[in-house]
C-alpha cells in the first residue's frame, strides 16, 4: 500500500483534483473510503466484531445475524417470519446495514470528497487515532482478487435508505475470506492519504457546506431489530 502524507489544504485540493480530471474510464476505476483514524483495517463489520477461525463458521455468524434481525423486524411489523431464503442474503444484507448489524461487506464511495467527509466528521475523533486518512481503492486491481466482490448499493425510491445511498455515491464490497482486510487481499491496490491535524478544521468546514449526509444508523424499529441480534448473538458466542 502507497501512503502518502498530505500537510496542507492546496495539496488535498490538489489530490483530490486529480481524480476529477481523470479519463471516464480511468476515474470509474477508483473507489473511496474516509477513516477517522489512520489504524483502523479495512475490514467488515462482523470482521471487527469477532474473529473467526474458518470461513465456515463467518458464513454461519451472518447468516445468524441476518436470520435473527430478519425475524425482529417481522414481528415489529406484525408480519408472519417464514425464514430466510439464500436468494433475500444480499438484499437483507444491504438493508440491514443501514441500521447497524455488522456484516460481510465495506462501504465504499464513488465520491472522493464524500468519502473524505466521511474521514473528518466524526464526533468521536480522539488522540490516540493518529491521522484522519483518505483511502483510494483501485477497483480493477482489487476485483482480480477471488475474494472480493464490488456491487452497487441500491435502494428502491419509495424505501428510507434511498436519499442515504444517493447522497453517499455507495459502492459496495463483499469480503470473502475470514481474518482477512482489504490491507491483506489487495495492498497493490490502496492509496492511504494521511492527513495532517492542521488541516482538519478547514477541510471539514468546507465540507459540511457541500454535503449534507447522515453518519449514523437510521432509527427506528429496523435499528432496534439489529439492535436485538447483535446483542442475542454475542450472548451465543463461546
Amino acid at each position: 500500500m502507497v501512503i502518502v502524507d498530505i500537510t496542507s489544504w492546496d495539496e488535498l485540493q490538489r489530490r483530490l483534483c486529480a481524480f476529477d480530471r481523470l479519463a471516464t474510464h480511468e476515474r470509474g476505476a477508483w473507489l473511496f473510503r474516509g477513516h477517522a483514524s489512520e489504524w483502523w483495517s479495512l475490514s467488515s463489520t462482523l470482521d471487527r466484531m469477532q474473529t473467526f477461525t474458518s470461513s465456515g463458521s463467518r458464513r454461519q455468524a451472518a447468516r445468524d445475524l441476518l436470520e435473527r434481525f430478519t425475524q425482529q423486524a417481522a414481528l415489529a411489523r406484525g408480519r408472519r417470519f417464514v425464514g430466510l431464503m439464500d436468494h433475500q442474503v444480499r438484499q437483507v444484507q444491504m438493508i440491514a446495514r443501514h441500521h447497524g448489524l455488522p456484516c460481510t461487506v465495506l462501504d465504499l464511495s464513488r465520491n472522493q470528497r464524500i468519502a473524505l467527509f466521511f474521514a473528518l466528521a466524526r464526533p468521536e475523533r480522539a488522540e490516540d487515532f493518529g491521522h484522519a486518512c483518505l483511502i483510494a481503492i483501485n477497483r480493477v486491481y482489487a476485483s482480480r482478487h477471488d475474494g472480493l466482490r464490488f456491487f452497487p448499493d441500491r435502494a428502491q425510491p419509495s424505501s428510507e435508505h434511498f436519499l442515504r445511498v444517493q447522497r453517499q455515491e455507495a459502492t459496495l464490497v463483499e469480503i470473502g475470506g475470514y481474518g482477512q482486510s482489504l490491507e491483506t487481499m489487495v495492498p497493490e491496490a490502496l492509496v492511504k492519504y494521511r492527513l495532517s491535524p492542521m488541516i482538519l478544521d478547514e477541510a471539514i468546514t468546507v465540507l459540511r457546506d457541500s454535503y449534507d449526509l447522515s453518519l449514523s444508523y437510521l432509527m427506528g424499529d429496523l435499528a432496534t431489530a439489529a439492535a436485538e441480534a447483535e446483542r442475542h448473538y454475542k450472548e451465543q458466542m463461546p
